[in-house]
């Protein structure tokens, strides 16, 4: 992880944290875009959909992990 994804990650739990699910998913999608093999930020962004009630989006980005590592 560069550090500029480790921030952007780091941003995206605080925004989280603070109840912000609508800016930690826009910190989690940036993080996806700066490397989209990384797992731990499709697993963020599937824990905000998740507090937004937003199941199918959830579940896709919990399962994008599984994906990744077949």
């Amino acid at each position: 992880m560069s550090s500029l994804e480790d921030e952007v990650m780091k941003q995206g739990n605080l925004l989280r944290d603070q109840g912000d699910f609508d800016g930690a998913i826009a910190a989690y999608t940036e993080a996806i875009r700066l490397n989209p093999q990384d797992a731990q930020p499709y697993s963020g962004r599937g824990r905000a959909y998740l507090r937004k009630d937003e199941l199918d989006k959830a579940i896709a980005d919990c399962n994008k992990p599984y994906r990744l590592i077949r």
